[in-house]
């Protein structure tokens, strides 16, 4: 066999892979993707039904479950838990205001009680319905060092969201923030003017 087929089995096989683990983007696309099909499909543009979607309260998640046999082993899984923090009115727009954490959890099988294994990513997120009938979306940057204080307040117990948090919005001219003020941590979107 040619290095060339090899490499073209090799690169089929891992196309395989990722349709069947369902690779078609990171844990806060496919929750994206999920905001959008409920708010489009399901309540035909009305951002307000996001705030009854969860039977915790104020929460939109996506749990990333995998295709086929891979979705009875998620000893990896990544999922996305969004607050839902309330509409403003922001560059002549409404929009909805959201805090999502990207959280991994390890366990053996779906059936079972996952155990949460740590807190990946946290971002402040506003999305819209457009006039084409789709969402808009601006997200805050990724920051490590927000991520460290707001689970530094844990006492060892990385989670997100926890009942500890107060989480404030503050709209400025120049910028949105989400603050807890239970840790402190702040996420931002700078806005363009």
């Amino acid at each position: 066999m040619t290095a060339a087929r090899r490499t073209a089995r090799i690169f089929l096989g891992a196309l395989i892979a990722c349709a069947l683990m369902g690779c078609s983007g990171g844990p806060i696309a496919k929750w994206q993707d999920a905001v959008e099909h409920h708010v489009i499909e399901h309540a035909q543009g009305d951002m307000n039904a996001l705030r009854t979607a969860s039977p915790e309260g104020d929460r939109f998640d996506f749990v990333d479950r995998r295709a086929k046999l891979t979705e009875m082993f998620p000893s990896n899984r990544r999922d996305v838990h969004a607050l839902v923090l309330g509409r403003t009115e922001v560059q002549d727009h409404t929009w909805q205001v959201f805090l999502l954490g990207v959280v991994h959890y390890s366990g053996v099988l779906d059936r079972f009680p996952l155990e949460p294994k740590g807190v990946d990513d946290i971002r402040l997120a506003l999305a819209r319905v457009t006039d084409a009938g789709t969402l808009a979306w601006i997200m805050s940057k990724p920051d490590d060092d927000t991520i460290e204080t707001y689970l530094g307040a844990q006492d060892g117990d990385p989670a997100f969201p926890t009942p500890r948090d107060m989480i404030e919005v503050e709209i400025g001219d120049a910028a949105i923030r989400a603050i807890d003020a239970n840790s402190g941590a702040t996420w931002s979107i700078e806005l363009d003017r």
